[in-house]
C-alpha cells in the first residue's frame, strides 16, 4: 500500500509531465496509423505499444528511474519505492488486468510477489465518445486514489486524499524523480 502523498512527491511535476507526454504521445500515434479499429482491446494494446516505446525514451532519461521487466513488459523504478507501469484505465479508472495470482495480489497488496516496491500505474482515460483523452491519471491497484496527472503537472503537489492516522511520512526526504542535467 502506498499514499497518494507520497507518489505525488515522487512523481513529481516533472515526471507528471514526462507521463502526460508518454501517454498523449501515444495516442497521436495511434491516430497517425489512420487506421480505424473497432475492437477497443485491438486500441488499447496499439496505444499500450506506443506508451511502452515513449517510456522507454522518456523515463529511462530521468534520474531517480531505472527499468525492470516482468513476463517482457516494462516497468519503472522510480527513487527504489515504486514501480511504475503504463494502463488504459476505464471511466471508473480501474485497469483491465486478467486475474492472475499475481494480478490479484497486487490488487490486495499493492506489490507483485517478485517486486518489493508498490505497485502503481499511469495512463489515460478517455472521453465518453472515446474519440480521445478526457484526462491523464496514476492509479494504485490496492489503494483508492486517483492522481490527476495533469493537476500534477500544474504544480498541486498535496494530495486529496487525507492520510490515515500512523501513515504519515516526512515527505521532504523524498526527492522527486527529474530529467537529467543536459537531457
Amino acid at each position: 500500500m502506498v499514499s497518494e502523498a507520497v507518489v505525488r512527491r515522487v512523481v513529481g511535476t516533472e515526471g507528471a509531465e514526462a507521463l502526460m507526454a508518454i501517454t498523449g504521445g501515444a495516442w497521436q500515434d495511434y491516430e497517425n496509423e489512420g487506421v480505424p479499429r473497432f475492437h477497443r482491446s485491438t486500441r488499447a494494446n496499439i496505444v499500450w505499444d506506443y506508451m511502452a516505446k515513449r517510456s522507454n525514451q522518456l523515463l529511462a532519461g530521468m534520474d531517480g528511474v531505472r527499468r525492470v521487466d516482468r513476463h517482457d513488459r516494462p516497468m519503472y523504478v522510480l527513487r527504489e519505492r515504486l514501480i511504475i507501469r503504463p494502463k488504459l484505465h476505464t471511466r471508473e479508472t480501474a485497469t483491465r488486468n486478467y486475474p492472475t495470482a499475481a494480478q490479484v495480489g497486487a490488487q490486495e497488496t499493492g506489490l507483485f510477489p517478485e517486486h518489493d516496491y508498490s505497485v502503481i500505474s499511469f495512463g489515460y482515460q478517455l472521453d465518453a465518445a472515446e474519440a480521445g483523452i478526457e484526462r491523464y491519471v496514476i492509479t494504485s491497484p490496492a489503494d483508492s486514489w486517483v492522481v490527476n496527472v495533469q493537476e500534477l503537472a500544474d504544480g498541486v503537489t498535496n494530495p486529496v486524499t487525507s492520510l490515515l492516522p500512523g501513515m504519515e511520512e516526512d515527505l521532504t526526504a523524498i526527492e522527486p524523480i527529474r530529467y537529467k542535467q543536459g537531457s
